[in-house]
């Protein structure tokens, strides 16, 4: 009798800025392949991503969600997930690894953790969303990601705001 499948699930751990703790990962080289992995990823802080062309499916435990170009995700710590491209593509993708909890001023950490907020979303949340559904998410993503790559005035505070 063949043994069960475990499924293998890697930690990636992000080591983010202390003084802003956000890190970019966008360009030409972040292109996901069409091969599914053999095992899943978690991460110590919370991922934020945007497709950019092409389409495919993202695995959450056991759930497969498909995403397309335009699709905004949001992936909690310690969520098991692994993305891959439709047969024959390779999405392109940009990501944020971002700690909330960090860039908010004091009082909104206070008012955030008084409701556990930070839990429910920093740690056990995950969701696919479509820019058809959700354009004004897909365009302060967007916002988001041309703030972090081009660091324009006040940026951090922007950054901090659209959070």
């Amino acid at each position: 009798m063949p043994r069960p499948h475990k499924t293998v699930i890697e930690f990636r751990n992000y080591e983010l800025p202390n003084d802003f703790p956000i890190m970019l990962l966008t360009g030409d080289t972040w292109h996901i392949s069409d091969k599914k992995s053999k095992r899943m990823h978690i991460h110590n802080c919370l991922e934020l991503g945007i497709c950019h062309t092409e389409s495919g499916c993202m695995e959450f435990g056991t759930s497969v969600v498909h995403f397309s170009a335009g699709d905004v995700i949001v992936v909690g710590r310690n969520i098991p997930h692994t993305t891959y491209s439709s047969p024959g593509k390779s999405s392109r993708w940009s990501y944020l690894y971002v700690e909330p909890d960090k860039l908010l001023p004091p009082h909104l950490q206070s008012i955030m953790q008084a409701y556990d907020l930070f839990s429910l979303v920093v740690q056990n949340f995950c969701k696919i969303m479509n820019e058809t559904d959700f354009p004004h998410i897909s365009i302060i993503i967007q916002k988001l990601i041309w703030e972090a790559q081009y660091k324009p005035l006040n940026y951090q505070m922007n950054i901090s705001s659209m959070l």
